[in-house]
């Protein structure tokens, strides 16, 4: 017959065991689950990347001919100011134009990169996004200026009329 410490021991081996059993599978289905809130975190990145830069040559142009209307309105068509400002602008479109050629491949689905893989991969996402949304928000702000000065400009007309 067995004694009651012996029993103790041996159920609380099963115990452990089993504690140790059921704390791997919680740990590979935390896992699992940590990659595919990285995969669908990534996916989403990329996504709103893409629509920002993709919308970037358009903003830009858009920039660009409004400042030149602007200057030719208020006769600096040729100053040093907006020949300034169209090289910054120059520089910015390439840089946009880089931004499109280096765009993720949106068919990937990331099941085979590890989690270290997925990390790095989103921290260039969110890199990229950077750089990409403070070239489209110096634009809007440029487009806000424009209106501003074009405001102020038919201001001024009717108030001579």
């Amino acid at each position: 017959m067995v004694d009651i410490e012996t029993l103790t021991a041996i159920i609380g081996a099963i115990t452990g065991i089993a504690g140790s059993i059921m704390g791997y599978i919680s740990l590979q289905r935390l896992s699992k689950i940590k990659s595919l809130d990285l995969r669908l975190g990534l996916k989403k990145a990329e996504t709103q990347l893409i629509l920002t830069v993709n919308d970037l040559p358009e903003l830009l142009t858009k920039a660009k001919r409004s400042r030149e209307a602007i200057s030719s309105a208020i006769g600096q068509l040729r100053s040093g100011g907006l020949k300034k400002w169209i090289q910054e602008w120059e520089t910015d479109h390439i840089s946009a134009k880089q931004m499109i050629s280096i765009l993720p491949n949106t068919d990937s689905d990331y099941t085979s990169n590890s989690q270290r893989d997925l990390e790095t991969k989103l921290i260039l996402i969110h890199q990229q996004s950077a750089k990409a949304n403070a070239l489209k928000e110096k634009y809007e702000i440029e487009l806000e200026r424009d209106e501003k000065q074009r405001d102020r400009i038919y201001a001024e007309r009717n108030r001579r009329n």
